[in-house]
């Protein structure tokens, strides 16, 4: 969002943005830590770490299951179909929507969402949940990101619909922190990429959460 945002009505909440939305998002993260700590299980198990070699039968059937149940979920991209409502031989409309269903399938190639959805599907099979994020890019362009499990958060809520708000955490280097927000980036702190480095590196990145919420 280019504008800064004030939440709700009131000039003390206006002062506190960043750290009430903060301790939002660390309320969904503490209520599905049981969740996430499962989630790492799964994934050392698929990608066999720390397992022993008396455990390769176990892996090898996870693994194959896994394998299996790819291609029956996604296979393919998408193809775009665009057609009119009413059947009632409108050019126009017929028109608009051969050049809206191009756009769509020139959109979806330059994109590369079939990369995208290949991550969000291996996701599901292995975490029953499965996260993307559309976005708008330089030159209006439309973009979908992959966003690890890690670093998307939302109103704790019963059922989807009930949801108020949700977040995405990019990591940005130093140079791309002050181009997208400028000077103020410049003191923020960095986490290392490399531990074993001993000054910084341009590598090094720091956590920026972008937030959309319905309500405020």
């Amino acid at each position: 969002m280019n504008e800064p945002q004030t939440l709700g009505d009131g000039e003390e909440k206006a002062k506190r943005p960043a750290q009430l939305w903060l301790d939002r998002i660390k309320e969904y993260q503490d209520t599905f830590a049981k969740w996430d700590d499962r989630c790492e299980k799964v994934g050392k198990l698929y990608s066999k770490r720390e397992r022993s070699d008396l455990a390769d039968r176990e892996y090898s059937m996870f693994w194959a299951n896994i394998e299996v149940l790819k291609p029956a979920v996604y296979a393919r991209p998408p193809v775009p179909v665009v057609a009119t409502r009413f059947k009632d031989g409108d050019p126009v409309a017929r028109e608009a929507s051969e050049i809206l269903e191009r756009c769509l399938t020139t959109n979806m190639e330059q994109a590369d969402i079939d990369a995208i959805m290949r991550l969000e599907r291996d996701d599901m099979l292995l975490y029953s949940r499965a996260t993307a994020w559309v976005r708008y890019a330089d030159g209006d362009k439309i973009e979908y990101d992959w966003v690890n499990r890690k670093d998307f958060a939302h109103s704790v809520c019963r059922v989807w619909p009930e949801v108020k708000w949700v977040a995405r955490r990019a990591w940005l280097t130093r140079e791309e922190g002050v181009n997208r927000f400028g000077d103020a980036f410049k003191d923020v702190q960095l986490k290392k990429r490399d531990p074993e480095a001993a000054v910084p590196q341009k590598s090094d990145q720091a956590p920026v959460w972008e937030v959309w919420s319905k309500t405020d």
